[in-house]
């Protein structure tokens, strides 16, 4: 995803006194830190966190601990950036509701209808967290498999969080089928890894997997903190 440094550098002026620049390297950014000179003016400061983090990959770092020290100003320069979900669904009733009932809980969704079309919007942006319809080996067509382990190797490398949903009818399933589809889910980059839940589309309870989503969510907000 590409980051807006401008807008980024007058966020770091306008919520940072040069102290807190300062106390914000040291803890989070210690090589930023060790480069600051005596005498450095803040702008030269904040020009070179701004380049540690370009080169480093670490935006989405910074602006989490800025948006943790200075929520107003952060607001100001950042008013829509909710956490971002990706949901993967080519069932169009399906896409629509789970889009509409994430989007009113003010998370930023979008959606596409194949883990090819997936894997290209992983690529070009971070997602907090994706939404992953899968479904019976027969009902999917003969390279789902090597579709799906790619998609599942692009949310790993993004470290990006995973809930799945299947339409696995849940009145008529056997233990053989969720057992097959669980074992299907750990195969492939270890899935178990992101302790993702598993939603079944009969008799789907959406307030259920909302507040699982806003769990997976907040559980993540903190990690990022944290780190």
């Amino acid at each position: 995803m590409p980051y807006d440094t401008a807008i980024i550098r007058k966020l770091l002026q306008a919520a940072l006194s040069d102290a807190e620049l300062d106390t914000l390297c040291f803890d989070h950014f210690r090589q930023v830190y060790d480069e600051i000179t005596s005498g450095m003016n803040r702008l030269s400061k904040v020009q070179r966190l701004i380049e540690y983090c370009e080169q480093h990959l670490e935006f989405e770092r910074l602006l989490s601990k800025l948006e943790q020290i200075n929520p107003n100003q952060y607001k100001l320069y950042f008013p829509h950036s909710g956490p971002q979900i990706l949901v993967i669904e080519d069932d169009e009733y399906w896409s629509k509701k789970i889009a509409a009932r994430l989007q009113k809980l003010g998370y930023q969704v979008q959606s596409v209808p194949s883990y090819e079309q997936a894997s290209q919007k992983l690529e070009e942006q971070p997602f907090d967290l994706a939404v992953v319809n899968i479904a019976l080996q027969r009902e999917m067509p003969p390279d789902w498999k090597a579709d799906w382990s790619r998609l599942l190797g692009d949310i790993q490398q993004q470290e990006t969080d995973l809930v799945v949903v299947t339409s696995i009818d849940e009145t008529l399933k056997t233990q053989s089928e969720i057992e097959k589809l669980k074992t299907r889910l750990d195969i492939h980059h270890e899935v178990q890894h992101y302790d993702a839940g598993i939603f079944f589309k009969t008799d789907f309870a959406f307030r259920e997997f909302e507040a699982y989503v806003s769990m997976k969510l907040e559980r993540r907000k903190k990690r990022r903190l944290s780190t």
